[in-house]
């Protein structure tokens, strides 16, 4: 009976184990490098992307963007200013990061405080030589080492959290020296499921219809 009793403890004590690892994991970003692997897995959890490209915009040289229209912030440690060229990813305007120095970083924060994704492309990344690249949100953060390569050396990285939105992203690592372009920002949020009572309430306004047109007909 002891046997059977310890067993059984075994068995609870390890199923609270695994539980609590699959909750651990289940809260920590997922990163990108493939815009295309990004978007499937953001559609597939119901994430709505607004698009901020950047295009056609007119400031002087700063550290700090607030007024985007999607509601993207920016918070430089030096200097942005806008561009157009071979930093830029597809279209004709970017945001350059103008040379860097060791711990150069951008902030990145959200009028609405809080999302479940963000991605992003660069331009000329590692074209002056190798360079460790990182992305962090308050959950988790990945780094990608970049040898050197010639010029337009254009990069993808994304982040997804489904169970835990974040309040910002931060970039850092950019060689001394190596401008970089930021272009084709997209973010968003997870959209709510209806809660079970507010479906029994639609489902019961429903049947509330069907019925009062169904008394219509037979009088």
């Amino acid at each position: 009976m002891r046997s059977i009793v310890v067993a059984a403890a075994a068995a609870l004590w390890l199923a609270s184990t695994t539980a609590q690892a699959t909750s651990i994991v289940a809260t920590l970003p997922v990163f990108y490098t493939d815009e295309a692997s990004f978007l499937a897995a953001a559609a597939s959890a119901r994430i709505t992307l607004t698009e901020e490209t950047v295009e056609n915009l007119t400031y002087p040289t700063v550290q700090s963007l607030t007024q985007l229209a999607s509601g993207l912030n920016v918070q430089s440690n030096t200097a942005l200013f806008p561009h157009s060229g071979n930093f830029c990813w597809g279209q004709s305007g970017c945001m350059l990061l103008v040379n860097p120095v060791e711990g150069s970083r951008l902030t990145f924060t959200f009028d609405a405080r809080t999302m479940n994704a963000f991605g992003f492309h660069t331009g000329d990344l590692g074209d002056v030589g190798p360079t460790t690249f990182t992305l962090q949100t308050p959950q988790g953060s990945a780094s990608y080492v970049f040898h050197y390569q010639a010029d337009s050396n254009h990069k993808f990285f994304g982040v997804i959290n489904t169970h835990r939105a974040f309040n910002q992203v931060v970039v850092t690592g950019s060689a001394p020296g190596d401008a970089v372009g930021f272009d084709q920002f997209r973010f968003g949020k997870v959209s709510p499921v209806p809660e079970p009572s507010a479906i029994l309430l639609m489902l019961a306004g429903a049947l509330a219809a069907g019925v009062a047109a169904h008394r219509r007909r037979a009088g």
